[in-house]
Parts: C-alpha cells; structure tokens; sequence
C-alpha cells in the first residue's frame, strides 16, 4: 500500500512529488492558508509537511495513528483542527499548536459526529 503525495500544475499539466520521503497509507490532504505547507494522515498519524522545502515531513505532536483526520489550518498556520475518530463518541474536534508542541485539545467532544471543521479566512 503506497502513498505519496504529488502536486499537479493543472498549467503545465505536470506532476511533483510533494512527499520527499516514502509515506504509507497518506490521505486526507488539508494545505495551508499560505500554500507552502499541508498536514496529512498517515499510518504513523498526521504529519506537517513544508512542500517547497524538499524536507521531510515532521510528525504532528500527538496524533493517533488510526483516527486523526486533519480538517483546516488557522489563517496564520499556527493551529490545526481535526476530527479524531473514537469508538465511544465517533469523531470529535481537536485542535494542535503546529510549532509549540503542546498536546491537542478537544474543541467539541459530545456524542454526535463532529467534522470536517474549517477556519475562517477572517
């Protein structure tokens, strides 16, 4: 089961690997409001990836690695939102700092299923 990321100029009608490294299990694609970076779910959890840097991709600060969907990026792109899949509630929001490494927090935790969170551009 492959996984890499690729971007598609749609002008020249060409592709780029966006994933420098070999990921598994890659989806659920969610780019910054600055177009230079995306957070995306692998098998090891969500990851932050600086796409013209031709780093690698660094592991988002505890993720799971079954039910963290990443949903938007904060128009400053210090803050994720994301939809973690549990058995009890079925998908709660969280949020996660992206450069202090604090845990994530739980933004809406009742018993329904909460997802696909989007920020404001405002």
């Amino acid at each position: 089961m492959g996984g890499n990321l690729w971007i598609h100029d749609t002008v020249r009608n060409t592709f780029a690997r966006a994933t420098p490294e070999e990921t598994i299990g890659t989806g659920f694609t969610t780019w910054a409001p600055d177009g230079k970076h995306l957070a995306f779910r692998s098998r090891e959890g969500m990851r932050w990836l600086e796409v013209e840097g031709g780093g690698r991709s660094q592991p988002i600060r505890g993720s799971s690695s079954v039910g963290d969907i990443p949903n938007s990026v904060s128009p400053d792109g210090e803050t994720l939102v994301f939809t973690r899949q549990d058995a009890e509630t079925s998908g709660d929001l969280y949020t996660v700092s992206l450069n202090d490494g604090s845990p994530p927090l739980p933004l809406v935790k009742p018993q329904a299923y909460e997802g696909g969170a989007q920020f404001s551009p405002d």
